[in-house]
């Protein structure tokens, strides 16, 4: 798995002609060469400094593996080959692991309609996709007892070494129509994959994806990437993570890593910060959430490993002006994506990386442009400028000519859908003199407060939230900035679990911090009252899979919290 010499870089690029995920994947028996990363253990020297030490894999080694948890499911019969019908959902809930991408090539060359399914999605959520997409058997490597369905156990690595080599993994196990279908592939446009939404805004959308649909965005990675060297974000992130392990199948010589899912991970798979794993792993290409890059950004050596990748690309949230600011003067090349699990574009500003002005302003393809309109905010419910020097508020529209996409797949459907068009909900601000829109975050981000009976101050919660959440980590969880259609803001202060300081010197603190970098400097539109800061303990905060709070349900779900601070 792990060679003494850097073999050569190979990347199977014929294996982007593929029409199906079975032919794709095909190419991976063939690679040699280390390819995915996972760490699995640190070590400590004797001046304290702390390594990581990651484990490859190869393609081919991956491919070996998976054939034999094909035999172990299909023997035990707890998931069987594909006949000539119609494909199972199975699903997998799995940590990222080596284990993970192993049942992942299985389940794909057994045939079958995979369901991916975030470690991290709460339980009922789970439930819910599984009746929602008929899915027949969930392998599931994590605790949760009740999936909504047959459950199959996990194969762990150890068992797939202990059993016997047999001349069948000599032989290409991959599922194919009969010949009698008067085809040699799978049919291009049957579901292959299917992903869910974060939950951000409410239940999880359902998303299929057809194997024309993955091979077409797979061969839309630019290809000046292709050689290159990764660090990912969780691997069940949809660009980010998911279609960075598919590409990883037909390359080796170069390596792709992947983090840890949550605290929660096999201990096999240890916890580390983010300047050990840039030390570790010494990507060419770093894609994270802005947290990642914050974190690293504030470690010794950090800002200088930041520098040595080609490219920082800040995925899934808005990294703080501060710590952007930071690294671009550190010559930090810094560029941001934008894309919606639910539809078949991105937006990126990757031509501008680095660039000050620009680096988190993106812009979509020639191609795409033409079927997307950023909406002025007053066009929305009805809703005033913002106030406080704010900048113009655009919400992104899918026109119809893309809810329909050129990828063969139906469009989104759901809440959002008004008038033919999608409404994403997520908010933008325009560059002042060119083309470019950056990103802020959804519509449930913004608080419209009532500080007069005819005004409107739109405000938004991150910089209030952030400031709070970064200078006292140690103390709470998060912050959640609410009070819609109030005469002022709240902000809801979650005190991690077990912390020992009293409520009064939380408060304290936390109150010299927004007196300090909030109220006193001007940075938000309204200040925040002493009296509208609470506390709260013993409380578990929703969040997406990717991290975030789960507004509506967290204003919901502490409603009497929030009321309580205008009585």
């Amino acid at each position: 798995m792990i060679g003494d010499a850097d073999p050569p870089v190979v990347v199977c690029r014929e294996a982007l002609d593929a029409r199906t995920l079975q032919e794709f994947v095909c190419y991976a028996k063939s690679l040699s060469g280390d390819s995915f990363g996972f760490p699995t253990k640190t070590t400590t020297s004797s001046n304290g400094s702390t390594a990581a030490t990651y484990t490859y894999y190869s393609p081919k080694w991956i491919w070996t593996m998976a054939t034999r948890a094909i035999r172990i499911y299909r023997d035990q019969q707890a998931i069987p080959l594909r006949d000539s019908g119609t494909p199972l959902v199975i699903g997998f809930r799995i940590y990222a692991s080596v284990e993970s991408l192993i049942t992942l090539l299985a389940l794909v060359r057994m045939g079958h309609t995979v369901l991916l399914i975030a470690p991290t999605l709460a339980a009922d959520h789970v439930r819910l996709l599984v009746e929602r997409t008929r899915c027949k058997a969930v392998i599931n490597g994590l605790p949760t007892p009740d999936v909504g369905c047959r459950t199959v156990p996990l194969v762990k690595v150890e068992q797939l070494l202990r059993l016997a080599a047999t001349a069948e993994e000599d032989e290409d196990i991959c599922w194919r129509p009969s010949p009698s279908n008067g085809d040699n592939a799978a049919p291009e446009d049957e579901t292959a994959i299917i992903i869910h939404s974060s939950a951000s805004t409410g239940p999880p959308k359902v998303v299929p994806k057809t194997h024309r649909s993955l091979l077409a965005t797979l061969r839309g990675i630019p290809p000046v990437f292709h050689d290159k060297s990764f660090f990912m974000g969780s691997w069940f992130h949809w660009m980010a993570g998911f279609m960075g392990v598919l590409f990883s199948f037909i390359r080796s010589g170069t390596r792709t890593c992947w983090s840890r899912d949550d605290d929660n991970s096999p201990s096999s798979s240890p916890l580390l910060t983010p300047d050990q794993i840039l030390a570790s792993t010494k990507p060419q290409v770093l894609w994270v959430q802005p947290g990642f890059v914050h974190s690293a950004a504030e470690k010794q050596g950090g800002v200088e490993a930041l520098r040595r990748c080609i490219m920082v690309v800040v995925v899934g949230g808005a990294l703080s002006s501060t710590t952007a600011e930071r690294l671009l003067a550190a010559d930090v090349r810094l560029a941001t994506e934008y894309g919606l699990t639910e539809m078949p574009f991105g937006l990126s500003s990757a031509a501008s990386a680095g660039d000050a002005l620009y680096w988190d302003y993106v812009e979509a393809d020639p191609e795409t442009a033409p079927h997307l309109w950023f909406r002025p905010l007053e066009s929305v419910e009805g809703s005033t400028r913002p106030t406080g020097g704010a900048e113009q508020l655009y919400e992104l529209v899918v026109l119809p000519s893309l809810l329909r996409n050129r990828r063969g797949e139906s469009g989104p459907e759901g809440e959002g859908l008004q008038d033919g068009r999608y409404h994403t909900g997520d908010l933008f601000i325009k560059h002042p003199t060119h083309d470019k829109y950056k990103c802020l975050g959804r519509r449930s981000g913004v608080v419209e407060i009532n500080p007069t009976e005819d005004g409107v101050v739109m405000l938004w919660c991150r910089p209030y939230e952030e400031v709070v959440e970064r200078r006292h980590a140690d103390l709470i969880d998060a912050a959640l900035l609410a009070g819609s259609r109030r005469d002022r803001p709240v902000l809801v202060v979650f005190v991690k679990t077990g912390c020992e300081w009293s409520d009064q010197d939380i408060l304290d603190q936390v109150w010299m911090t927004v007196e300090k970098e909030l109220n006193e400097n001007g940075k938000v539109p309204l200040p925040l009252d002493r009296e509208m800061v609470v506390l709260v303990r013993d409380a578990t905060v929703p969040r997406t899979p990717k991290g975030e709070i789960m507004r509506p349900e967290a204003n919901h779900r502490f409603r009497s919290v929030i009321d309580r601070a205008y009585d």
